[in-house]
């Protein structure tokens, strides 16, 4: 064991030290300022004061030493020479942990100072079991938190893979959804800068970027004669058409019924049944106006009504991203959130890198009133 002693009698400092010495590395220190300017540097296992001590009281300098960074792992002996049962309750409520009273038989001390070590031996044992404790926690929350990144990458492909299947009906091998969710991505990160939505922070992100593709889900009920109709659809044949937000979040709903609630598909269920709602209420399949249309649904209208626009379908020519632009902005408050438009409308170079690097068509885009009155 590692001892200071910290006493100004030279003589029975002398025989202290002369009795542990053959068993302990043992230091003699002549008062408290020098202990603890060598304290850190010796790191004892052991602290004897007498309480004779001269240039502080021994009640103080128990409380300091076990205030300090090694007061945990420093036991302490106090020589005390009050017989009276009060002034030892005071040591202990100081922080020292035993003592021996003056005068001192030496082999009581060695067999106290035995004690001790074994109580400071089993203290470290403890100590190193919570160590390698906490690493094999530590292990294991990595392995764990690992696992759960592989299960929703692969949860998210296979959302994915199942969106994209549903969605080739309708435009074939495009990448109408790469598009989606990247465009919903840029409206999202500008609206979290922006700070205009509160309930706008990483999670909701993350959630918007894997659940915008789902947004059609429900087209995969849809008859491919009102699908892939080429021309206008009949009132009658609009009314189905109009069924496939009801149908994909009613399928979403059931999928979240199945495997427990997430915020992923909470936020998939509002998407899908509620993109086609209108700021001024004129949408559907609700017929939500303003903030009652769930924000994540506001976002993905926009990038929808952008990306099918300018892109081409069986139905319809693609019309200019530049004259999208124009009409979006313009149905302002009726169609679409003001606030999301301005994010829109700030981020619109960013949406046309993504229009450059995932267009389906080679095809120039066109644009008359006919087209845009007809779809509008």
């Amino acid at each position: 064991m590692r001892i200071i002693l910290v006493d100004n009698s030279l003589e029975s400092g002398r025989i202290i030290v002369e009795s542990l010495a053959p068993e302990h590395q043992i230091q003699q220190m002549m008062s408290s300022e020098e202990c603890f300017r060598k304290m850190v540097a010796f790191s004892p296992d052991i602290v004897i004061v007498n309480d004779l001590l001269e240039d502080m009281p021994v009640l103080d300098f128990c409380q300091r030493i076990k205030g300090s960074p090694l007061g945990d792992f420093a036991t302490i002996l106090v020589i005390s020479s009050q017989k009276n049962v009060e002034s030892r309750i005071q040591y202990y409520d100081a922080g020292a942990d035993d003592y021996i009273i003056q005068p001192i038989h030496h082999n009581e001390l060695r067999a106290k100072i035995q004690a001790l070590g074994r109580n400071r031996n089993q203290l470290e044992k403890l100590w190193l079991a919570h160590f390698y404790a906490n690493q094999q926690y530590d292990r294991m929350k990595e392995l764990v938190q690992k696992k759960s990144e592989e299960i929703e990458a692969t949860r998210n492909m296979t959302v994915f893979v199942i969106a994209k299947l549903a969605e080739s009906r309708a435009t074939g091998q495009g990448q109408h959804l790469e598009r989606i969710r990247d465009y919903s991505q840029i409206l999202g990160e500008e609206l979290y800068r922006r700070g205009t939505f509160p309930e706008i922070e990483r999670n909701f992100l993350v959630d918007l970027y894997n659940a915008s593709p789902l947004h059609d889900l429900g087209k995969v009920a849809i008859p491919d004669h009102i699908l892939l109709k080429e021309g206008p659809l009949t009132a009658e044949e609009f009314n189905i058409m109009k069924q496939h937000s009801v149908i994909g979040a009613e399928t979403l709903q059931l999928a979240m019924q199945q495997s427990g609630y997430s915020s992923f598909l909470a936020m998939s269920i509002d998407i899908a049944r509620h993109h086609h709602e209108r700021f001024d209420g004129q949408g559907y399949p609700d017929g939500l106006a303003g903030l009652d249309i769930p924000l994540a649904a506001q976002i993905v209208s926009v990038v929808d009504v952008f990306d099918a626009l300018t892109s081409q379908r069986v139905y319809k020519k693609a019309i200019a991203p530049d004259a999208v632009k124009i009409m979006i902005e313009q149905d302002t408050g009726r169609r679409f959130n003001p606030a999301i438009v301005r994010a829109f409308t700030k981020r619109f170079n960013d949406f046309m890198d993504i229009y450059v690097s995932h267009r389906d068509a080679p095809a120039e885009p066109v644009l008359t009133e006919e087209l845009a009155t007809e779809w509008w």
